[in-house]
C-alpha cells in the first residue's frame, strides 16, 4: 500500500508542477467572521493514512515554498485521507539522517533527491526498495520519448529502478 501511495504521490506532485501555479491567498485573520468554515466533514470510521516525504533541495524544493507546499495541498485534496507529512533536508547533514533513518529502520515512504544518492548510493547497497513493477513498458517508453538519460540515471547496475 505504501508503495503505490508513494507512486501516486510522486506522480501527483509531478503532473502538478505543470498545472500549479500561484498557491490560493489565504486569509491571516483566522477566525474572522468573514473565513468560511473549513473543518472536515465527519464521517464515522474515517480514517487517515499518513505518508511521510524527505526532499532535498531540489529546484523549488529548497524548504516550505509556495510552490511545494501547493503541491502537497493539490495531492491531499486529489486523494482524500492521505496526509502527507514533509521534512525538508539540506546537503550538509541530510545524508546523515537518511543513513541513520535506514540503520535504524525508521526511514520515510517517499525521499525526493536525484539518482547519484538514491540508486548510485543506496540503491546499490539495497537500502531502497526496487521500483521495477512501475517501470511498465508504456511508462518507460513516454520518459524514454522525453529524455533517455532519465530513464538510465534511474536504473542501478544491475537493471534494478530506484527512483521513479
Amino acid at each position: 500500500m505504501k508503495k503505490f501511495l508513494a507512486m501516486a504521490l510522486a506522480l501527483s506532485m509531478s503532473l502538478s508542477m505543470v498545472a500549479c501555479g500561484a498557491p490560493a491567498a489565504s486569509s491571516s485573520a483566522a477566525g474572522s467572521a468573514s473565513t468560511p468554515d473549513k473543518s472536515p466533514a465527519t464521517t464515522p470510521e474515517a480514517t487517515v493514512t499518513e505518508i511521510t516525504l524527505w526532499t532535498y533541495p531540489i529546484g523549488t524544493w529548497g524548504g516550505a515554498t509556495p510552490t511545494a507546499e501547493a503541491m502537497i495541498e493539490n495531492f491531499e485534496a486529489a486523494n482524500e485521507g492521505i496526509e502527507v507529512n514533509v521534512q525538508y533536508l539540506d546537503y550538509a547533514s541530510g545524508d546523515d539522517q537518511v543513513m541513520s533513518a535506514i540503520n535504524g529502520g525508521t526511514t520515510p515512504d517517499i525521499i525526493m533527491e536525484g539518482p547519484e544518492r538514491l540508486v548510485s548510493n543506496w540503491g546499490a547497497a539495497g537500502k531502497m526498495v526496487d521500483l521495477s513493477d512501475l517501470w511498465t513498458t508504456e511508462a518507460t517508453a513516454d520518459i524514454a520519448a522525453v529524455s533517455e538519460a532519465v530513464v538510465n540515471a534511474c536504473k542501478s547496475a544491475d537493471g534494478k529502478f530506484y527512483e521513479f
